[in-house]
């Protein structure tokens, strides 16, 4: 998950400086070229991922989590459920001593 987050932001970064490099072509398509690109990947990546998507989450609510019938179906068939959460956390029944276990 974290890998894949990171190589979205990277794109959204990296891109827009190499076409930005194509505005210093000699040739006015490359130039509008690069310009179009830069100017689209920057809006989506600052408007359309950090804006509009929360935005219409928010909104939405719920219905963000929606499934057609026959997914429903499939998924309880299956069983696939979330882990209860735990009774307890984990440090209060042992502490960690310099990498070692000790149980209480």
């Amino acid at each position: 998950m974290y890998c894949k987050d990171l190589r979205r932001q990277s794109i959204a970064t990296h891109d827009p400086i190499s076409f930005a490099a194509l505005i210093a072509a000699h040739v006015a398509v490359m130039r509008l070229f690069g310009l179009g690109l830069t100017l689209a990947i920057l809006a989506d990546a600052t408007l359309v991922r950090m804006v509009l998507v929360p935005a219409f989450m928010h909104v939405m609510g719920q219905w963000n989590w929606w499934a057609p019938a026959w997914l429903v179906r499939v998924h309880n068939r299956v069983g696939l459920r979330e882990a209860p959460p735990p009774e307890e956390p984990l440090t209060s029944k042992a502490s960690v001593n310099l990498g070692k276990v000790v149980e209480k």
